[in-house]
């Protein structure tokens, strides 16, 4: 449970995997939860990436049961030349 969080936190603010490696990340932790390691940047883009992507699917699924979605992206180029997406979800209540 506590490694899902850690998971949910890394996807949520787009932070490298890395962190988990991060000496201070893990002294943190270690302060919040003695005794505790937390998990690897492997199981972070692995195994907990799988399971908390099937959590969100299944949360998401229940909440617009009987919801109309509509869903668009809007895309840019930077000046770079770089394509970017942001997909918009909007659902009646």
């Amino acid at each position: 449970m506590f490694d899902d969080q850690i998971a949910k936190f890394i996807y949520a603010t787009n932070s490298s995997f890395r962190i988990v490696e991060d000496e201070k990340f893990i002294r943190l932790i270690q302060l919040l939860r003695p005794g505790y390691s937390p998990p690897s940047r492997f199981d972070i883009s692995g195994k907990l990436l799988d399971v908390v992507h099937k959590k969100c699917l299944k949360c998401n699924k229940e909440m617009l049961k009987d919801k109309t979605v509509c869903m668009s992206f809007e895309s840019f180029s930077s000046i770079k030349r770089l394509n970017t997406r942001f997909p918009t979800f909007y659902h009646k209540t």
